[in-house]
Formats: C-alpha cells, sequence, structure tokens
C-alpha cells in the first residue's frame, strides 16, 4: 500500500469516527488534527536492543549470542542464539523462524529475513580477512528470486588490512584488528564490508553486505 494510500484511508476512517461518534464534543477538525501524529508514529523506527536485554539473553542460555542490526529497515535489531553447529558453520535463529548461518563471524546464508542469502563462496575471502592481508580475491553470493530461480552473483574483492582496536564482546572487549574489503560485479551494486578480527580468526563485528534486498547487516556475537 503506497503512503498516499495509508493517509486517504487514515482520513476516511477519521471523517466517519468524527461524524457516527455520540460523543459531539470532538469536532471532525479535532479528528484531522490527531491524523498526521497517528501517520508519523506508525513510521516510528522500533527501539534498539537495550543492555538490560542483551545481559538477560546472555544469562538466560550458556550459548553463542549473537545481535544483528539491518540498516535498511530502519535499523531493526534481533538477538539470536546459536542453534546449530556443523564444523566451522553457525546458526543463530529465534523462535520466528529468522536464522543466520556464519562461518568464523562472516555470514553464509540467511533464512526468514526476505531477499535472504542463500549460500556463499567464501573462502578466499575469509582466509585473507583471518590472515589481516591484502590483496584481491573472489567472493560468490547466491540469491533464489521470486522465480524461485538462483542467482549467482560473482564479485572481485580488493582487501585491506587496518589498525588495531578494541571491540565490544558482551559485557566486556577485546584486542581485534580491522579489515576493509571492497568487492564489484558487473551489472550489480558495488559494496563496502568492515570486518573486526579476534587474535584467534573470529570476526567478532562487521558491516556484512547481503544482497540489494536485504542491504547491509550489522553483526555482534556477544558470545561464541
Amino acid at each position: 500500500m503506497t503512503r498516499l494510500k495509508t493517509i486517504g484511508l487514515a482520513l476516511c476512517a477519521g471523517l466517519i469516527l468524527a461524524s457516527c461518534g455520540s460523543d459531539k464534543s470532538a469536532s471532525t477538525l479535532d479528528v484531522l488534527k490527531g491524523i498526521p501524529a497517528s501517520i508519523k508514529a506508525r513510521r516510528t523506527p522500533p527501539p534498539p536492543i537495550s543492555a538490560a536485554q542483551i545481559a538477560q539473553a546472555l544469562q538466560s542460555t550458556n550459548k553463542p549470542v549473537a545481535l544483528f542490526q539491518l540498516e535498511n529497515r530502519r535499523n531493526a535489531q534481533v538477538l539470536l542464539s546459536e542453534v546449530e553447529r556443523n564444523g566451522e558453520y553457525q546458526t543463530f535463529g529465534n523462535q520466528a523462524r529468522q536464522a543466520v548461518v556464519m562461518r568464523d563471524g562472516m555470514i553464509t546464508a540467511s533464512r526468514g529475513l526476505g531477499g535472504d542469502l542463500m549460500s556463499t563462496e567464501e573462502d578466499e575471502l575469509l582466509y585473507m580477512i583471518q590472515s589481516r592481508a591484502g590483496g584481491n580475491v573472489s567472493y560468490v553470493q547466491r540469491f533464489l528470486t521470486p522465480e524461485y530461480k538462483t542467482k549467482e552473483v560473482i564479485y572481485h574483492c580488493s582487501v585491506r588490512p587496518g589498525a588495531g582496536g578494541h571491540t565490544p564482546l558482551g559485557r566486556a572487549t577485546m584486542p581485534t584488528s580491522s579489515v576493509g574489503v571492497s568487492c564489484q560485479a558487473a551489472g550489480e551494486a558495488s559494496f563496502e564490508n568492515s570486518y573486526y578480527v579476534a587474535g584467534d580468526g573470529t570476526i567478532v563485528s562487521g558491516r556484512q553486505w547481503m544482497g540489494e534486498t536485504l542491504g547491509y547487516l550489522d553483526t555482534q556475537l556477544l558470545r561464541y
């Protein structure tokens, strides 16, 4: 539904309520004045997950927990805990059947988010990031189209090691090294990812491209 249709329906509803209500003290003008505020309230971004909610999530389970934020969906946040581990791959999920699959902190797939990343070929890129080395590598992402066909995008990526620092991990911080990645593919949107890598090679925080539908997903491992 377009924004104009939404406003039109709201105006109609307001006029009906004003004309049919038994309380004549509220005039039609009063009702109309309140409509912009109600429309604005619907567009208000959801509140961010609080430190108290994060602490509660960590206390409620001994499993790994991660925080994800979708930038192009008004920075909507979700806390997911590990529901499956298969070798190097961890699946973080919730009861809403939303899931993100990660390999040492790099996203390799998602489900239930809409426009999901189906799979990747990340070996070369992940090795460069974990090695904190500069260079050029290939990287593949696959998506399921509305016609239920697999779309494969082959990117050519440049990896740039950055400076060291400290990154939040749950209620603590840990030393990390930053790594920037620039990727391009013919006919596709280019993107810039950033990763913060712990001493053991785990990407504990980052900004990762999930395709044109999902955009960037900010990731933070709270426990791994």
